[in-house]
């Protein structure tokens, strides 16, 4: 067990249940919804899982004793999966929150500029 952790195989263990669990997320939910409602869902779960898998790919070079740019690279690609999966979880909802509150302070100041909104005297 312990040549599994030194070695850094323990990853390549988790890696493949990783692959696994992403054919079964994607694979049985097209069992029971339609497909055009389902890619929102599997961009943000194929980015949630390449962050995981890149953090693994950290850890392994760590095992690894490997130089810290190896590592470097797979925390930073890290890093880019999960803004990527926030971006498709999170996007809509944080501009749709950003336009409506845009849209209100439009409202509340239209009263000082004369055309606007609002009535003009």
């Amino acid at each position: 067990m312990a040549e599994l952790f030194q070695t850094g195989a323990i990853v390549n263990i988790v890696l493949l249940v990783m692959a696994a669990e992403a054919l079964a997320i994607l694979w049985f939910p097209r069992r029971l919804v339609a497909p055009p409602s389902l890619r929102p869902f599997a961009v943000s779960v194929a980015a949630n899982l390449a962050a995981g898998a890149f953090l693994a790919l950290a850890l392994r070079s760590a095992l690894r004793a490997e130089e810290w740019p190896f590592i470097a690279v797979w925390l930073c690609a890290a890093f880019i999966a999960h803004a990527a999966d926030m971006a498709a979880r999170f996007g809509p909802a944080l501009l749709g929150w950003s336009r409506a509150r845009r849209g209100r302070a439009l409202s509340s100041t239209s009263h000082l500029t004369p055309g606007l909104g609002g009535s003009d005297p």
